[in-house]
């Protein structure tokens, strides 16, 4: 083959340069192409508990500010517990009433039984107080119900942080009434991953275990290292809540996405992340940890 004229006047040497240089260029574009996979559809998550309220009543105190933190168990507001305090000891009450009557009852049994023994009492008789030892029992059981579902009700006006997190979206303020289910406030677990959604072509080699590099929007020129921690069973459209039916009408193939969770190694310690940053994953195809 000629040599194009415009290349006759380079010299040989620069030519072999510059055929190394595209050699190696497309040995290093295939060597990224093919030892790993990144997407741009991916979003730091975690647990987010909403904390709602158990019992209706009047908020007396809010403990928590916004976007505090607290730890497992600690108090975040108080709703009036007068009422429900009135009807623990009411119920506390119908307890030893339901008590002291089933004690007496099996008392009367007793003395029936001896009687029934010496023939001087009917057989019906004796089952009318094996009757009311039955009714007593129920009775006693039913308050001892009652008081417990009472002081629940009284344990719940105390609302309390069901994870080590930080306050989020908080609604509630002093003096609101609040009703059964409202919403209060949620807490943020500090306990956060990366869900990256992969489209299905690029699943072939992916496993758990492989190394990945993540950048976040919020923090620009930061690497996070983490890996593959587990990829969901199904696609996105498996889980939504009108997946297509895809055996009526007309069909058109859309490639799907793939939830995988990427755990951190080092989670937020020196730069802070939280759900709903955006992020984006690069994947070690070649080995896993």
């Amino acid at each position: 083959m000629k040599t194009p004229a415009f290349l006759q006047n380079i010299p040989k040497k620069y030519l072999l340069t510059g055929a190394l240089v595209v050699i190696v260029a497309v040995g290093y574009a295939y060597y990224q192409f093919t030892s790993f996979e990144s997407t741009d559809d991916a979003f730091v998550d975690g647990h987010i508990a909403p904390i709602s309220a158990q019992v209706e009543g009047q908020v007396v105190e809010v403990l928590v500010k916004d976007n505090q933190m607290v730890k497992k168990g600690e108090v975040l507001a108080r709703i009036s517990a007068r009422d429900y305090t009135y009807k623990r000891d009411a119920a506390k009450a119908d307890e030893l009433a339901a008590a002291a009557e089933l004690e007496e009852a099996q008392k009367d049994q007793a003395r029936y039984e001896q009687l029934l023994a010496r023939q001087e009492i009917s057989k019906q008789e004796y089952d009318h107080t094996s009757l009311r030892v039955r009714n007593a029992q129920a009775q006693a059981m039913r308050a001892e119900a009652r008081l417990n579902l009472a002081e629940l009700d009284l344990e719940h006006t105390d609302i309390t942080a069901p994870i080590d997190g930080k306050v989020s979206a908080r609604s509630v303020e002093q003096g609101q009434y609040v009703q059964v289910g409202q919403p209060l406030l949620s807490v943020v677990s500090c306990d956060i991953w990366i869900t990256a959604n992969f489209k299905e072509t690029q699943m072939a080699r992916m496993k758990i275990g492989n190394p990945v590099k993540i950048h976040v929007d919020a923090y620009p020129g930061v690497i996070f290292n983490g890996r593959v921690d587990s990829i969901q069973a199904g696609t996105g459209e498996a889980f939504s809540l009108l997946p297509a039916q895809n055996a009526t009408g007309n069909y058109i193939k859309v490639v799907q996405r793939v939830p995988v969770k990427i755990t951190l190694d080092d989670p937020g310690v020196s730069y802070p992340l939280w759900p709903g940053l955006s992020a984006s994953p690069q994947v070690d195809l070649r080995s896993t940890k």
